[in-house]
């Protein structure tokens, strides 16, 4: 949402209605929302979830979900994104075996108060969240240029969880990942499905930074409307070859 609405901002500029920029506005309040409510200040990192209704915080600091922020909200908030990323990649990536690539802890054992007891911890998280952080931390690698650690998770993605190419899309049910989950309907391979599309977002993401600084005008006529795909193309000069 965050970016989405900068990029809104950039395409249209200040809301005619409330006089705005209706991007910076949300920004603004869901950062002092996150700051205030769901980053646990022993760690310094994020809730899995938070409950407005009652005030509670689920006592687990989610590698996931502070992934899946610092490398939103990277382009307004470099130093305190970049803190994030350090620190789940020097406490939550761990090495596989065998030289097969990284994972991601999917949570750290906490005291009531929030305060971390052990980070040396070698428990794989493979299914549901742990998996989910996997792949959004490579996607987090890429943002904040970290090539080493992309490196690494996509060798467990090539090694471990075998993606193939079938109709049309990214799946991993397709070879020996069949294990069963105790999800019904749900074995290990289906369960990956779901999350490789961030794994070819990772692979192709060249950076907020470059898409928000992109000058959007060229694409708007003289009054600031955009301009329909057609006129765009056909204003383009045409190769004398």
């Amino acid at each position: 949402m965050i970016v989405g609405l900068a990029i809104y901002d950039k395409l249209y500029g200040m809301d005619e209605k409330f006089g705005v920029m209706l991007g910076e506005v949300y920004r603004r309040d869901y950062m002092k929302f996150v700051k205030e409510y769901v980053v646990n200040p022993n760690t310094g990192m994020l809730r899995r979830t938070y409950h407005r209704i009652g005030d509670v915080a689920e006592k687990f600091d989610g590698a996931y979900a502070t992934a899946f922020t610092a490398m939103m909200v990277r382009h307004w908030e470099p130093e305190w994104t970049n803190e994030r990323y350090q620190a789940i990649r020097n406490l939550y990536l761990k090495e596989l075996d065998f030289d097969l690539g990284a994972y991601v802890v999917e949570s750290l054992p906490e005291t009531a108060e929030g305060t971390l007891v052990d980070t040396d911890v070698d428990e794989p998280g493979m299914l549901g969240e742990g998996a989910m952080a996997i792949f959004l931390v490579q996607a987090a690698a890429r943002e904040f240029g970290d090539a080493e650690t992309f490196d690494r998770i996509n060798k467990t993605l090539s090694t471990v969880m075998r993606p193939k190419w079938s109709e049309s899309e990214i799946r991993c049910d397709l070879g020996w990942f069949t294990e069963d989950t105790g999800i019904p309907g749900f074995s290990m391979g289906r369960m990956y499905n779901m999350f490789m599309g961030w794994a070819l977002w990772a692979k192709v993401h060249v950076g907020w930074e470059a898409i928000l600084n992109y000058d959007w005008s060229k694409n708007r006529d003289k009054d600031g409307r955009m301009l329909d795909y057609g006129s765009v193309q056909s204003s383009r000069p045409t190769s004398t070859k």
